[in-house]
């Protein structure tokens, strides 16, 4: 009785896969062909030069260090330059007060990943200001670390 019952459970799995393959998967096709139909055309990427963004690094009064970050940002389209251009002072200013947050942590800097947090937590301060459709990456092109002693001797 139990082979019998099993055999025709498997004759029914059978058909049921057969069904699905004959109907089903012409239907699955179609979708997936509307659907890359349905994709809009890619945005170009533009590429938007920020401002040196020095950080001086204080302990107790005295200048320690500084840094200087070369940032670049992929945006979308010309429509993400303007945005970035119209919003360039407020940006920079988020920017620079995120950086002075995290010269503040002293291990994000020193740890093996501290330059992929930095370029992180930047990003999130980017989208906030441009928008996450405007924005597709920050880019540190260079980061320059002088000791205290470089930094004064420059300026005077």
């Amino acid at each position: 009785m139990k082979k019998i019952l099993l055999g025709v459970a498997l004759m029914l799995l059978a058909a049921g896969g057969a069904a699905g393959w004959k109907f089903g998967l012409p239907m699955l096709q179609a979708d997936a062909a509307q659907a890359s139909e349905a994709v809009p055309p890619t945005v170009e990427s533009r590429f938007v030069a920020m401002p040196a963004l020095a950080v001086p690094v204080l302990r107790n009064g005295a200048l320690v260090e500084q840094f200087e970050l070369t940032i670049q940002l992929e945006v979308a389209g010309p429509a993400g330059e303007k945005r970035t251009q119209e919003r360039m002072p407020l940006l920079t200013d988020a920017l620079v007060t995120e950086l002075y947050g995290v010269v503040a942590l002293r291990h994000v800097l020193q740890r093996e990943d501290g330059v992929e947090t930095v370029r992180e937590r930047l990003t999130v301060v980017a989208e906030r200001i441009l928008g996450a459709d405007a924005l597709r990456q920050v880019l540190l092109t260079s980061i320059n670390r002088r000791p205290g002693a470089q930094v004064r001797s420059q300026r005077g």
